[in-house]
């Protein structure tokens, strides 16, 4: 008998051990977003050399951050290297949450200056070709935030 509740108690501690081992290997593992190339290596590449592999990386890498962190970075890559998805990328970091059912970010919760800001990236995505921008624009229309 005591032999048994030995054997059992083991069985259980080597189970329970495993799990631990399992949640550990979990919380080590890194996001799906999270590039193969260090994130200095990325903004080296698309802020200095303007390549456009690099910036879309990161910006899959921002994922994992809080919303408007990639704000900068979008500015930088649209400014300086006339990238038509980065001038959409600040507008949308632009955003702010909002009660909007619609949506879970909005420009009715920004400031007017960021509003015009905002809007000004949008343009020129779509000046720039950008189509996804030409969807936002109607939209924004629609909803009255451009006349």
């Amino acid at each position: 008998m005591r032999t048994q509740f030995l054997k059992l108690t083991l069985i259980f501690l080597m189970f329970f051990n495993l799990s631990c081992l399992n949640k550990k290997t979990d919380e080590n593992e890194k996001s799906g977003n999270q590039p193969d190339r260090p994130i200095s290596v990325l903004m080296d590449l698309a802020l200095n050399k303007g390549d456009i592999r690099a910036y879309q990386e990161l910006g899959t890498a921002y994922l994992d951050y809080e919303h408007g962190e990639f704000y900068e970075f979008a500015k930088r890559m649209a400014n300086e290297h006339d990238y038509p998805g980065a001038f959409y990328d600040v507008y949308v970091q632009i955003l702010k949450p909002t009660d909007n059912p619609e949506t879970t970010i909005s420009l009715d919760s920004c400031t007017l200056k960021e509003r015009n800001e905002a809007i000004y990236y949008l343009k020129k995505s779509f000046e720039k070709g950008f189509e996804p921008a030409e969807l936002e624009l109607e939209y924004l229309k629609e909803k009255g935030f451009i006349k």
